[in-house]
């Protein structure tokens, strides 16, 4: 529902008796122009009013709107800074259609990215906290939901992405092309999606028929195996274990450049940064699986099914968290679950010990709360209720409220209908109280493997003895090397062996974040550490041998200099950062070094390259007035952590 206001003049002025309309559908045809950052379109809505009223609200954020219809009759519209309103007199009981065109230039929401310089230019959308009314006439309000079609017209030579089925595409001209995409089911407009860009694709089917739908560039070709890896499995298993089948029409996932956030759950549409599209080695230090399955499930817990308020925001990120975990353990077992669980209540913990904690239904509560306190509540739940209720009340609550919106009593009066009992105290245990409920770690987590890593302590971390520390127990391993600081030298030195011996890179990588020293091991041990399949430990290890031997610099860089490493390049900018703070390193090539750091920081890069090559050119006293300008730019950049980042190095460099 959405509210209809009374207006006087131009200014909006809410009335005494509101009345409210029912929105079922929007039909928009709109034109893109990237150079001027620009949209313009017609709109076609399709609503039932419930009651009789002069005026109907639709958001839309510094709209110019023109030729307003009423049931293809003309009416009077006006917009501000906020909000498209059409006056008539609109009779209660009856549908009408609403029509117009309006021009915008985005202030936020959709993000014209690479035109300056045309090094994969795109255009995306993120409509969660940024409204959706920033560029299409539509709703910021989440309980008005309405099934959008969109058609889209571009420039030639770009794939347009958006929500449901691709139903057709024409030329339009000798530049343009124009894209039409059918939903066939309402969804809340922060969900609305637009990714337009150069990509390649291609398509897997789901055991049950949905198509799945996976874009990528062309020079990522050869990463999109590691990329997507396990996405087809854990599809459907969400599908089987949700008891629920997938929603929507297809399932796309597109990655897009310096996005905001890791993904974003667009109904049958996710976007994700492109940072997650990695080779095999990148795989191992960081990938995609986590998001992958976060936003997967967001498609049932969030999409489907959308908390009516902040307050039950638990209702869709503790949902996807848990559901998420379950498609990993599906892929990685019951050791990676059970530690996952562990990390999460150690954060909260933590979170109680600084005073950040709030109620589950604050909906001022931090992302820790609403995640992973939402996703322990979760697994607790099916442990008190048992596999069968948990099961049969998730997929009720879907099928009862699917399309709609719902609220936590909601949730928690189909569990205890399902399972006959009440559960007063539990849910006001986990919803009502500020703190992580004290037995939960030790009730919830019953892995010996993960228990063994709860039970280190500062006074028995010494009494481990190699014959405890055998090739099962992977997280208790890694738990006792992130420990080395509390463990005596010999104890350490024992441990730090043992873990270089098992030839298990992310027990290796974990020795290598802990080396303290150059005595920690043998120097040898310390170099094999260059050689690893693993970029993260390449980078810690050239760095920190970089320092402890000051006589070896020259042949560390030289061993390691084709390796060009992550994405994001971390390995190549630290690598050339310390080829030109090593005095006398291959001065043929030293200017040519410098030069390529210098051009990371330019808009060509991503957020992430960029603000290393910032960085270390800043640390070397050697940010040039190309560095500069372009940190200058990065200032201004719609990633709010990089451009802060940018204005604090603006501020290091002036003083």
């Amino acid at each position: 529902m959405v509210i209809i206001c009374w207006f006087v003049g131009m200014g909006i002025s809410r009335a005494q008796d509101e009345q409210t309309v029912d929105f079922l559908s929007l039909q928009a045809d709109i034109s893109i122009d990237p150079f001027k950052k620009k949209v313009s379109g017609k709109t076609k809505f399709k609503l039932n009013v419930l009651s009789k009223s002069d005026s109907v609200v639709i958001d839309g954020r510094f709209m110019k709107v023109s030729q307003g219809l009423v049931n293809s009759k003309k009416a009077n519209i006006f917009s501000n800074d906020q909000f498209i309103w059409i006056k008539h007199k609109f009779k209660g009981g009856k549908t009408y259609t609403i029509e117009f065109n309006y021009e915008v230039f985005p202030k936020k929401c959709m993000y014209f990215v690479g035109w300056e310089t045309m090094n994969n230019p795109q255009v995306w959308t993120q409509g969660q906290g940024k409204y959706t009314s920033n560029w299409l006439p539509s709703f910021d309000d989440t309980n008005e939901k309405l099934e959008f079609d969109l058609s889209v017209t571009f420039l030639k030579g770009y794939e347009i992405i958006a929500n449901g089925e691709k139903i057709e595409s024409q030329v339009v001209n000798d530049k343009m092309i124009k894209v039409t995409y059918n939903m066939e089911k309402p969804m809340s407009s922060y969900l609305v999606a637009l990714a337009i860009g150069k990509y390649e694709s291609y398509e897997e089917v789901s055991n049950l028929g949905i198509p799945l739908l996976f874009y990528h560039y062309s020079s990522d070709a050869l990463k999109t195996e590691p990329s997507f890896r396990y996405s087809k499995q854990m599809f459907d298993f969400l599908e089987s274990e949700i008891g629920v089948s997938y929603p929507w029409q297809n399932y796309k996932q597109v990655p897009v450049h310096d996005f905001l956030y890791s993904g974003m759950e667009n109904t049958g549409t996710t976007i994700f940064s492109d940072r997650f599209m990695v080779d095999s080695v990148e795989f191992g230090d960081k990938n995609y699986v986590n998001v992958n399955a976060h936003e997967l499930a967001h498609q049932w817990f969030g999409d489907l099914v959308t908390a009516k308020s902040g307050e039950h925001h638990w209702l869709q990120e503790g949902f996807a968290t848990y559901y998420a975990l379950l498609a990993e353990k599906e892929v990685f077992g019951d050791a990676y679950y059970n530690n996952v669980l562990v990390t999460y209540a150690n954060n909260l913990l933590e979170q109680d010990k600084t005073g950040g904690s709030t109620k589950l239904l604050n909906p001022k509560s931090s992302s820790i709360t609403f995640y992973q306190k939402g996703c322990w509540l979760l697994h607790r739940l099916r442990q008190v209720v048992g596999d069968a209720v948990f099961r049969t009340s998730v997929k009720r609550f879907l099928d009862t409220y699917q399309y709609r919106n719902a609220e936590s009593f909601q949730f928690i009066a189909i569990v205890e209908e399902e399972s006959g009992e009440d559960l007063t105290a539990f849910f006001d245990l986990w919803l009502n109280t500020v703190y992580f409920p004290e037995n939960a770690l030790r009730l919830g987590i019953t892995n010996q493997d993960v228990q063994a890593a709860l039970d280190l302590t500062e006074e028995n971390i010494g009494s481990k003895t190699s014959s405890d520390y055998n090739e099962a127990g992977f997280y208790s391993k890694k738990k006792m090397i992130s420990l080395s600081s509390k463990m005596n030298d010999s104890v350490k030195k024992e441990i730090f062996s043992l873990a270089m011996d098992s030839n298990t890179i992310k027990l290796r990588q974990e020795v290598a974040k802990q080396l303290e020293g150059p005595l920690d091991l043998e120097k040898e041990r310390l170099e094999s550490l260059l050689r690893d399949a693993s970029y993260v430990t390449n980078e810690i290890a050239l760095y920190k041998l970089w320092q402890w031997f000051p006589d070896n610099r020259m042949s560390y860089l030289d061993e390691t200099k084709d390796i060009i490493g992550s994405s994001a390049l971390n390995f190549r900018t630290l690598w050339l950062a310390l080829s030109l703070a090593t005095e006398n390193y291959d001065r043929d090539k030293a200017m040519a070094n410098y030069q390529e750091l210098v051009k990371y920081t330019g808009l060509d890069y991503s957020f992430e390259i960029r603000k290393n090559a910032m960085e270390y050119l800043v640390m070397l006293d050697a940010c040039n007035t190309t560095c500069s300008e372009n940190i200058k730019k990065a200032s201004k950049h719609h990633n709010w952590r990089f451009k802060k980042f940018a204005e604090q190095l603006l501020k290091e460099i002036e003083n």
